[in-house]
């Protein structure tokens, strides 16, 4: 959801957030209705990408797609080397570093939104319990 929300209300008066335009896209709650969740991001790799050589997506989508980086990494090099008429990469770390990713961003989320949300302090020391955080 995007950082600025409209809410509004149904028709019935249940709330819905609606997005606005911004660069991490938009995210609209319709309860009731399918689809219940629509949503979606701005074509934003396609203009940077244009003309380049297409290995530079593999280094460029992780840093543009942050979240879960080494999984945007794994996939734009799968893609390249579908279009590419490429056999899928072998490399026996994937599974591994895509592990150490996950168990990564749910340990920094946890620490960073569950004392918010039981109404305790939080630590500042996420950079020392996580290396390489944000």
């Amino acid at each position: 959801v995007s950082a600025r929300q409209t809410p509004a209300r149904t028709g019935n008066g249940r709330a819905i957030v609606s997005g606005t335009r911004e660069p991490g896209g938009s995210l609209t709650l319709r309860p009731g209705r399918v689809p219940a969740v629509t949503g979606g991001r701005p074509m934003l790799a396609g203009p940077l990408l244009e003309g380049k050589p297409a290995r530079t997506a593999v280094d460029l989508l992780p840093r543009l797609y942050a979240l879960c980086g080494e999984a945007q990494r794994v996939c734009a090099s799968l893609a390249v080397d579908a279009a590419l008429g490429q056999p899928a990469s072998t490399d026996d770390g994937i599974a591994a570093r895509l592990a150490h990713e996950t168990a990564r961003e749910h340990v920094l989320r946890i620490w960073l939104d569950w004392p918010r949300q039981l109404g305790t302090s939080g630590s500042d020391n996420v950079r020392t319990v996580l290396p390489g955080s944000r």
